[in-house]
């Protein structure tokens, strides 16, 4: 009973070292109303042991930039291995869990690496502001065993899109030019008059 006891105090002090040293970041992001932008998840670890990975993203007020069918708004990044693939189940009430696994058992870089990017999007009618994105449910695997890690929230700040002022197509279009787009005045052959083209002959 005594050797069961030491065995377990031992396992769960190798599970709180690897919450102490082990952990996901996230820094904060801006996105313009109507816009998408990639969060960046990192994660930093002591030693590469895990291989696998699971969490639930929720957003307020936010939107996801995912299609599921095309595999699409998520992506691994620069910690993980060529074997390691990640999928998304369909959202439960706005939140989606990521899985991360290897068929080979490669493990995710030791460090501090990009874990993987979400598509975010900011609704053109949102409200400019603050907004937050929570990471949760978040385990990894060693292969053998799970390590259970706190919950992380993101800042997004929302801000109003920059105008950017351009002329308008028929502004560009006025005028006679020859087929090379140079400016001319009417001539043999194809010119393009206020954007139409016109033979002349």
């Amino acid at each position: 009973m005594k050797k069961i006891s030491v065995l377990m105090a031992a396992f769960m002090a190798v599970c709180m070292s690897a919450l102490a040293d082990d952990g996901i970041k996230v820094s904060p992001l801006t996105i313009a109303q109507g816009e998408t932008a990639d969060l960046e998840i990192m994660f930093e670890s002591a030693e590469a042991k895990y291989v696998g990975y699971q969490f639930d993203v929720t957003t307020e007020g936010l939107g996801f930039n995912i299609d599921l069918d095309e595999e699409e708004g998520y992506d691994g990044g620069s910690a993980l291995a060529k074997s390691h693939t990640i999928a998304a189940s369909e959202p439960t009430a706005g939140t989606y869990r990521f899985l991360c696994s290897s068929n080979k058992n490669a493990t995710i870089k030791a460090g501090s690496n990009v874990l993987m990017t979400i598509s975010l999007r900011a609704d053109a009618e949102l409200e400019p502001g603050t907004y937050k994105v929570t990471i949760s449910n978040i385990e990894f695997s060693d292969g053998k065993s799970p390590y259970k890690f706190d919950p992380v929230e993101a800042t997004v700040t929302v801000t109003v899109p920059t105008a950017i002022k351009s002329t308008s197509a028929s502004k560009q279009t006025k005028g006679t030019y020859n087929v090379a787009g140079q400016q001319v005045e009417m001539q043999k052959g194809i010119n393009i008059v206020d954007g139409k083209k016109v033979m002349v002959r």
